[in-house]
C-alpha cells in the first residue's frame, strides 16, 4: 500500500540509518513528520485504543500460568524463587520469595535470597529489611560464617547509599564475627 512503501522510504532515511540513534517517542514524532510532509495521515500509525498497529498492549495485571504466588507449599517457593534467580528472573523470585515471607519465619538463606531478589528489583528498603533479618536468622540457626557474610552484604548496601555511619556499625560486627572463626572464608 501507499502508506507501506512510504513508511519504508522514511525508514531507509531514518536518523537512525545515519547512525543517531533516537528514542521510540522522538522517531514516531519524526516518522509522523515525514508522513505529513507526503500527505499521508497520522491515524494510519496507531490503533483505536492508542497502542502501535500490530502489536498488542500488554496486560500488566495478567499473571502467567507459571506465576509462583498462587497457593503453594512453602518449601516450593524458596525452591521455585531459588531457580528463578538462577535465570535472572527477578521479579519471579521476588514474587515468590514476598509470598513465602508471607506464609512464615523463612531461614536466613531464604531471607538473603529474598533480600538479592529485591535489590535487583529495585527495591533497597526492602534488600535492607530482608538482610537485616537474614542476619539475625543466621544468628538464630548458629551459623556465624554466614551472620557475618551478610553483615558485610549490609555494610556494603548501606555504603552504597553513602550511610556511613550504619555502615561502619555492620562492617564492625562483620569483622567481629569472622575473628571468632579466622580459617572462614569470611575472614
Amino acid at each position: 500500500s501507499e502508506c507501506r512503501a512510504s513508511c519504508t522510504r522514511s525508514l531507509r532515511e531514518s536518523p537512525s540509518k545515519r547512525g543517531v540513534f533516537l528514542s521510540a517517542r522522538t522517531f514516531v514524532s519524526w516518522l509522523k513528520s515525514r508522513m505529513a510532509t507526503e500527505g499521508i495521515p497520522a491515524r494510519s500509525l496507531s490503533r483505536a485504543d492508542g497502542g502501535p498497529r500490530g502489536l498488542p498492549r500488554p496486560n500488566r495485571n495478567a499473571q502467567s500460568a507459571y506465576h509462583p504466588v498462587v497457593s503453594r507449599p512453602l518449601a516450593e517457593l524458596i525452591e521455585y524463587a531459588s531457580d528463578a534467580l538462577k535465570r535472572h528472573q527477578w521479579q519471579e523470585a521476588y514474587d515468590a520469595l514476598s509470598a513465602a515471607d508471607g506464609q512464615g519465619l523463612l531461614s536466613g538463606a531464604a531471607l538473603e535470597l529474598l533480600a538479592w531478589a529485591a535489590y535487583w528489583t529495585a527495591h533497597p528498603e526492602e534488600t535492607i529489611d530482608a538482610l537485616e533479618r537474614a542476619y539475625s536468622a543466621y544468628l538464630n540457626e548458629g551459623n556465624r560464617p554466614a551472620a557475618a557474610m551478610t553483615a558485610f552484604r549490609l555494610a556494603e548496601q548501606h555504603g552504597m547509599r553513602m550511610a556511613m555511619s550504619p555502615a561502619q556499625g555492620w562492617a564492625a560486627r562483620a569483622e567481629r564475627l569472622a575473628e571468632e572463626d579466622p580459617g572462614s572464608s569470611v575472614h
